[in-house]
């Protein structure tokens, strides 16, 4: 079952990875190149009508070759397929899937071999997952604030659109590694170039572990991983509406129930 396996093992996979495993999925872009036109992003669930096949080998070699034939009756010829699948397996970082820089229609894949273009899932953060869970109560209860936990491979970059009509604020914290955030800056008068493109200016800033990186809204930057290790990092997302003291006191009381699962019914949770 080599060829069917991502960061587990057999081939439940298909119908009980649900029950065996937790995966939650925070971004799918799929993107098509062709020697007759400029590269260009499809909908996910075009052709397919949903995400499933996005997350094995097998079915995304499959889906591959099925985006080439389609699109070929819609005249872009000798499509090439890559797809960037971002998701979380059991609560840990969001990371990358997928090789994004790897052409699947041609890429490898056999039954019998390990996929070459499946990423690891870096098990080397799992001894942090407390540090997740305070980092994410304190923003929550503290600033209402959301979070999403982040791993990058070396030589990646993640592309990311905050919205201001969604978010009120949001800010990047570089937990470990090396990062450089390119920020993508508009033209303030829409002014285009010779080429008919909206003129953009980039800045680029090298976040400091523990630094907050203010975002700003309604533009887009690059999370750039440099050196020769992974990157940590987390978004905290401000929310436009505030916490009720309800929402407060039913997120306490699974705080509560989740300790106690772990330190006992009868531990001492009162803090100094």
């Amino acid at each position: 079952t080599r060829g069917y396996n991502t960061w587990t093992r057999g081939l439940y996979g298909y119908s009980w990875d649900m029950m065996i495993q937790t995966w939650t999925t925070q971004h799918i872009r799929v993107t098509i190149t062709s020697p007759e036109h400029e590269e260009f992003n499809i909908r996910p669930d075009a052709f397919i009508g949903g995400r499933r096949a996005l997350k094995h080998p097998d079915m995304l070699k499959q889906y591959a070759q099925c985006l080439r034939r389609n699109l070929r009756e819609l005249g872009v010829h000798d499509a090439g397929v890559k797809v960037d699948v971002w998701q979380s397996m059991n609560q840990r970082f969001q990371q990358r899937l997928v090789d994004p820089r790897v052409d699947l229609v041609s890429a490898p894949w056999s039954a019998w071999e390990d996929t070459p273009w499946i990423l690891p899932c870096l098990f080397q953060f799992d001894d942090r997952r407390q540090e997740l869970d305070d980092i994410s109560d304190r923003y929550w209860f503290e600033e209402q604030a959301d979070i999403v936990f982040v791993a990058d491979f070396p030589g990646m970059s993640l592309e990311h659109y905050i919205n201001a009509s969604e978010t009120k604020a949001a800010t990047l914290v570089l937990m470990d590694g090396n990062v450089t955030v390119e920020f993508l800056e508009p033209d303030p008068d829409g002014r285009v170039n010779e080429y008919g493109e909206e003129v953009i200016t980039t800045h680029l800033h090298t976040a400091r572990i523990g630094e907050n990186v203010s975002l700003p809204g309604n533009m887009t930057h690059i999370v750039h991983t440099r050196g020769t290790v992974p990157s940590r990092f987390y978004y905290a997302y401000a929310r436009e509406d505030m916490i009720s003291e309800e929402e407060k006191e039913e997120k306490r009381k699974k705080l509560e129930e989740r300790h106690r699962s772990i330190l006992g019914a009868e531990a001492d949770l009162s803090t100094d």
